[in-house]
């Protein structure tokens, strides 16, 4: 039997070493992706224009009358008095069961995207990112806008049903590694339309004076290389990782 030199045991404890590693790793992605999946679980998304109108009328204050005429078709077209009752019985109850996911829910999602001519969905955009700060090891971002209840983003589903979106805490993005922030630099001064954002914003809603008004809480944000088809940077604003 051929007895175990040196080189053996130090390759084993090579082999060892590596696989904790990458266990440590993969456990970590698993992790994340599963907090990730959970927390999406807490918050409906409005990235349909449809979601935006149905929380929009779920916090509104419009009679039953009023959200029968907007939402049955059978009840607009109908002029007959009886028929109209017979209509609202059966209807209103629909429309107060589609309605009620979101009148007893506050928290909801919204994809980052940047601008674009046209769209069908809805997004928070990025326009582009701007100098980098050497002091606050942050980039600076430019999104209209940033700030209080003064500056306040409409995010549209249609006439009359708008959400009004608070951002105090989005307003730049930190970078710790010298060399990361080099790298992005660099594209953004030689291919800067190669990047491209993602990620979402997740707000708490309320109505405020008949306004519907979501204060962005958290932050999910990536950063994608087109040319090389790689997320670049992964950042989120309550556990600060990156």
């Amino acid at each position: 039997m051929k007895q175990k030199t040196m080189f053996d045991y130090k390759l084993n404890n090579m082999i060892k070493t590596l696989c904790c590693a990458v266990t440590v790793v993969f456990s970590s992605l698993v992790n994340a992706q599963e907090n990730n999946i959970e927390k999406d679980k807490n918050y409906i998304s409005l990235n349909e224009k449809s979601q935006l109108s149905k929380l929009w009328l779920a916090y509104s204050s419009l009679n039953d009358d009023s959200l029968l005429n907007i939402l049955s078709k059978n009840n607009y077209k109908e002029n007959n008095s009886i028929s109209k009752l017979v209509i609202k019985q059966y209807e209103l109850n629909k429309i107060k069961k589609i309605l009620s996911p979101f009148k007893d829910n506050q928290y909801y999602s919204l994809q980052i995207d940047e601008p674009v001519f046209v769209r069908d969905d809805l997004a928070y955009t990025v326009r582009k990112i701007l100098n980098y700060n050497d002091k606050s090891k942050v980039f600076n971002l430019e999104i209209t806008p940033c700030g209080g209840m003064d500056k306040l983003k409409e995010i549209r589903a249609s006439k009359g049903m708008s959400l009004f979106i608070k951002n105090e805490i989005f307003c730049d993005f930190p970078v710790d590694d010298p060399e990361l922030v080099k790298k992005i630099e660099d594209i953004k001064s030689s291919r800067r339309f190669d990047l491209s954002f993602g990620g979402k914003i997740y707000m708490r809603v309320s109505m405020i004076n008949e306004k519907l008004i979501g204060e962005v809480e958290d932050v999910d944000f990536s950063i994608y290389d087109r040319k090389n088809k790689e997320i670049i940077y992964k950042w989120n604003y309550i556990t600060k990782s990156q």
